[in-house]
């Protein structure tokens, strides 16, 4: 353990990555820990605006006097508070440190990309030098990461996506074996954390490896936070992969567990529609355009597909 400088080298990556003057939103101990350390302590990046997207917002309802009633759930209200700050930025580079950055909610003609182990927000149409992004890997220190003294959940979870993230890019440059080598490492390393074998599937399914993406979903259903996004991800999958019956099933299971999230009904109608069941996809079309009214491009596939009305085409 005199060798464990898993957080400190953490630290260092993730200030390493970002340029000069950076908004930097952190989620989870493993981020917060190590920069506010250096931060704090060493007075390290004073430059950065550093933001725990877990108290953006203080969680106590009704916490003061006059304080208006919550119409909104915590995460819609924090989500809705980052995308103003990502809005607002005047050309300061944002980035985002977090374990599962698909789940971040992004303002529109936004995107995230990968930089090293952060995911960096960049605005639709917006120039990407690619060599920057690929050379980042050189300047991080990783000493603790290929160490092989013993380590406890938190620091095998910072090495196991470090190999993950770096499998990305090395899989993203062209370099698939070595890529794959690294997801394996990830897997093998990572064996019961609850979001990377998620995170892994949909990078693999995105990008065309199928069977290694069917092993990460085999495990992300052993070792999971959200069993409804493990079954839509199941859904992801199949429909990409042509079974679309198979996918209507996983995607009715994702929306049984948590009815509420509209995007789980979109996925379940698209695999209908695919599967010829259009009028069962209509309705469920319908549905989730009530949860949420302001989603131009579903009813633009409606209405070209012939789907609006009492009896869809």
């Amino acid at each position: 353990q005199s060798r464990n400088y898993t957080a400190y080298e953490h630290a260092l990556n993730i200030f390493r990555t970002t340029e000069r003057g950076p908004l930097l939103f952190i989620n989870g101990d493993n981020h917060l820990f190590p920069v506010i350390y250096t931060r704090l302590v060493e007075r390290m990046r004073e430059d950065a605006v550093v933001y725990d997207r877990l108290n953006l917002i203080f969680k106590m309802p009704d916490a003061g006097k006059g304080v208006p009633p919550r119409t909104l759930t915590w995460e819609e209200q924090r989500n809705a508070l980052e995308k103003d700050l990502i809005v607002e930025s005047r050309g300061r580079p944002v980035y985002y440190a977090v374990f599962g950055p698909y789940a971040v909610d992004l303002p529109d003609l936004y995107r995230l990309i990968q930089k090293g182990i952060l995911s960096r927000m960049v605005k639709e149409g917006e120039n990407v030098e690619m060599g920057d992004l690929h050379r980042v890997w050189a300047t991080y220190a990783m000493e603790s990461i290929y160490a092989p003294f013993e380590k406890d959940f938190m620091n095998r979870e910072i090495c196991a996506y470090y190999f993950f993230d770096r499998g990305k890019s090395l899989i993203l440059s062209g370099q698939t074996s070595a890529g794959l080598t690294h997801m394996k490492r990830a897997r093998d390393m990572g064996y019961n954390d609850n979001v990377i074998h998620s995170e892994m599937a949909v990078f693999l399914t995105d990008h065309g490896f199928f069977e290694e993406a069917n092993l990460s979903l085999e495990r992300a259903l052993l070792y999971h936070e959200d069993l409804s996004g493990v079954h839509n991800n199941w859904g992801y999958y199949y429909h990409k992969i042509g079974k679309y019956e198979e996918a209507v099933t996983a995607f009715r299971m994702a929306v049984d567990l948590k009815p509420e999230r509209y995007g789980f009904l979109n996925n379940l109608a698209f695999a209908l529609f695919e599967a010829g069941h259009k009028e069962e996809a209509s309705r469920v079309f319908q549905k989730s355009l009530s949860l949420k009214e302001n989603q131009s491009e579903i009813r633009k596939f409606m209405k070209d597909k012939g789907l609006f009305g009492d009896t869809p085409s």
